[in-house]
């Protein structure tokens, strides 16, 4: 494995005394134990990712992670094709617009999210809360394309599978409205595959 591709892991024996040497840290640590020690390495390294490895998900580890800066979840043990695909998309996928030094969060912003999981949708909801954002959330996609037809967003965020509709059945949909054609789409699913981000990309999402 090139240097450029490895990762540490931070478990109990060296968490007080990690130090990043590269750009992918995992934790395996109970976060809730160690929220202090986190909330500091993370804060003190910003050249490095910091992601959390799990045995079982649960909404207020979630949450926890948002705050404490961990930018992903992923399953423990740690699967080596995970971390391959992490580092495959550094190489292979050119700056994205949100990177730019002219990008300017949104203000005001109109967010339409379509998750027929109440609890992802209450996730979003926790995580955008503080951004300003307008948001219109649909737990059915069908009652959503109406929305979609007649009224201007500025970002959609996609469950894939839900019933009735498919997100990717949704995106054809947004990329048809006179209205939202070209407007960013990102999905917002646990399927990360790569054929399934083929998918996503061919019907017209960004991320």
């Amino acid at each position: 494995m090139q240097e450029t591709r490895e990762y540490q892991l931070i478990d109990n024996d060296n968490l007080r005394t990690f130090k990043p040497e590269c750009k992918l840290c995992i934790i395996t640590v109970d976060i809730n134990s160690h929220q202090k020690e986190l909330s500091e390495l993370i804060q003190n390294n910003p050249q490095s990712q910091f992601w959390l490895a799990v045995s079982n998900m649960y909404k207020d580890d979630i949450l926890l992670a948002n705050k404490l800066g961990i930018t992903n979840i992923i399953s423990y043990p740690v699967e080596e094709s995970v971390i391959t695909e992490f580092f495959d998309g550094i190489d292979n996928t050119k700056e994205s617009v949100f990177d730019s030094d002219e990008f300017v969060p949104f203000d005001n912003a109109n967010v339409m999210i379509i998750d027929d999981n109440i609890m992802n949708i209450q996730l979003l909801e926790e995580v955008l809360k503080g951004f300003n954002l307008g948001l219109e959330v649909y737990t059915h996609p069908q009652d959503a394309l109406m929305s979609i037809k007649s009224k201007r967003f500025d970002l959609f965020l996609l469950d894939i599978l839900m019933p009735e509709l498919s997100g990717f059945d949704i995106a054809q949909e947004i990329k048809k409205s006179s209205v939202n054609k070209n407007v960013p789409i990102m999905f917002v699913s646990a399927l990360s595959n790569q054929e399934c981000k083929i998918n996503g990309y061919k019907r017209g999402a960004n991320l």
